[in-house]
Parts: C-alpha cells; sequence; structure tokens
C-alpha cells in the first residue's frame, strides 16, 4: 500500500514489547527482531526509505543499542524520540495535583539530555559503520498572530512550544530559548 501511494519514505516505530516482551534484556524476542527486519528488507525492495522512530513512548534503554546493532546496516534514517514535549506534557499535566509546570520542565530537560546521549552514542559507535543519520522529531504548533500586536505573544509560544527543544539541540552554543 504504501509503494502504491508513491510515497518514498516510510517512518515507523519500534514496540519493545514485540522485541523485549518481558522487559528483561536478556531475552530477546528473535521473532521480533525478523518482523522488524522484514519490513526494513521489504521497504528497501521497493525503494522506500525506513525512518525508524526509536522511541515513541516506551523504551528501555539497550534497545537503541539493540536496533543500531541488528537494523543498522539497512536503516539509515533514525528518530530518537517522537514529540518529546508531548511526552511530557501528558504524563506531567499541570492538572494533576501531584506535578507542577517545574516537573513538566525537568521531563523535557532530561529527554533533550537523553536524545543527546543516543545522538552521540549512534555517531561515536554506529555511524562510521552505518553511514546513518539520527535526529528528533520535535512536533509544534503554529501560532499565526492576527495582528501586529500579537507578534510577541506568538513568538514566545513558539519558543515555547518548538524552540525550547530546537535550540539546545541545534544551535551551537546549546542554550535554551
Amino acid at each position: 500500500m504504501v509503494k502504491e501511494l508513491g510515497a518514498k519514505v516510510y517512518r515507523f516505530s519500534l514496540s519493545w514489547p514485540r522485541i523485549i516482551p518481558t522487559g528483561i534484556v536478556s531475552n530477546v524476542n528473535n521473532a521480533g527482531i525478523q518482523y522488524y527486519s522484514d519490513l526494513i528488507d521489504e521497504l528497501l525492495l521497493n525503494d522506500i526509505t525506513p525512518v525508524v522512530t526509536i522511541y515513541h513512548w516506551d523504551l528501555p534503554q539497550r534497545l537503541q543499542e539493540m536496533v543500531f546493532e541488528h537494523f543498522g546496516d539497512r536503516v539509515k534514517i533514525w528518530t530518537t524520540f517522537n514529540k518529546p514535549r508531548l511526552v511530557c506534557k501528558i504524563d506531567f499535566d499541570e492538572e494533576h495535583q501531584y506535578f507542577s509546570p517545574l516537573s513538566i520542565y525537568h521531563c523535557c530537560h532530561n529527554i533533550i539530555k537523553a536524545h543527546a546521549e543516543a545522538y552521540h552514542m549512534y555517531k561515536k559507535d554506529f555511524q562510521h559503520t552505518q553511514h546513518g543519520k539520527i535526529g528528533i522529531s520535535i512536533d509544534s504548533l503554529w501560532l499565526e498572530p492576527e495582528d501586529d500586536e500579537d507578534k510577541e505573544a506568538s513568538e514566545v509560544d513558539m519558543q515555547l512550544y518548538f524552540g525550547w527543544f530546537a535550540h539546545p539541540i541545534f544551535s551551537t552554543i546549546g542554550n535554551y530559548s
């Protein structure tokens, strides 16, 4: 169906319960590994570039290393996190009585650090032989100002939704907006 649509890229996420069903990293489900291996092979056979999201809201650490080892020879585009702001917003929303807005900040801060760690691990241990790319999937709202008076408010909100993650990841100085 993806080929019939004319798509040249297919992004999918890895489900760690399929690969490590018990949560114990020494108990790898080879059928799960084979499932994703077959999917990647079929995409490549049909000239479709696989883009693999490693974390789509479920992940043990060992899965990162494992998927680079098992699929990195064929997957050339990796995404560390899918919509990191939403992960924290949903888990630590201000409406929950047990968490404060500061909890959301700490969660996002730790995701940025985890992305950096995965990014550097891939660059150091895998990229030189696998020749792939690794990034993050940042979601954002587009907040169009209605008039000149709303421009500043729109920019502040854009920095909150997008700049929060983009600045420390993509700027040369690694600062928050």
